[in-house]
């Protein structure tokens, strides 16, 4: 973005599902929109929304479906060994975020039965957070506080989408790795774990070159 260039053996692109090295190397990779929108939000687990919230709801990835199949999750991430020497080796804005226990919680339905994507993606935090609470507000009491325990400050609308599979490429010293080339549901955090395991294949290949 600044003009500034640099030289290496390998370029890996982990750049998102706006990939431009992407549209470059494999412009036949499609993105597709899958018709579903998204408005996503942690919610803090401290002791304080643990006591508002049914103990269920943090035993695993829960899901709360209207017959409309719009819905509502709440999947918790309480941190295993936040006092990890690999955590202390990073900078200190990694870290605080580290080391704090949430839970993400989506509400989602069809792109038709939410409100305009021109709106959407215009809204404020705030004003989402309201749409959210707006409608399930008949729903289940501890799915309402749910939505009320949101972090303003993280609501944000997203589409879904996903990459349409391609066959296998011509190999290069140009690749990608994660939602730049299999962009897909968030959900059960498919995507992240899958990314992972590409960045241990691609690894596991890299030494076996350099060897």
């Amino acid at each position: 973005d600044n003009g500034e260039s640099a030289e290496a053996d390998v370029l890996i692109a982990a750049d998102g599902v706006n990939s431009s090295v992407r549209a470059q190397r494999l412009p036949q990779v499609k993105v597709v929109d899958l018709a579903a929108r998204h408005i996503a939000a942690k919610v803090p687990i401290t002791e304080e929304t643990k006591a508002k919230l049914p103990t269920e709801l943090f035993n695993t990835f829960s899901l709360a479906y209207a017959s409309d199949w719009t819905g509502l999750t709440l999947g918790p991430l309480e941190r295993s060994n936040p006092d990890s020497p690999l955590i202390k080796e990073q900078e200190p804005g990694f870290q605080d975020e580290a080391t704090k226990n949430y839970a993400l919680s989506i509400f989602n339905s069809v792109a038709s039965l939410m409100m305009p994507d021109a709106e959407l993606f215009t809204a404020t935090p705030e004003q989402l957070k309201a749409y959210a609470l707006e409608r399930v507000a008949s729903w289940h009491p501890a799915l309402v506080e749910t939505v009320r325990l949101w972090d303003t400050a993280t609501v944000q609308a997203l589409t879904l989408r996903s990459c349409v599979p391609v066959s296998a490429w011509e190999p290069s010293n140009v690749t990608v790795v994660g939602d730049a080339i299999h962009t897909m549901s968030p959900a059960l955090g498919i995507g992240a774990n899958t990314a992972l395991r590409d960045a241990h294949v691609l690894g596991g290949e890299l030494l076996a070159a350099a060897q």
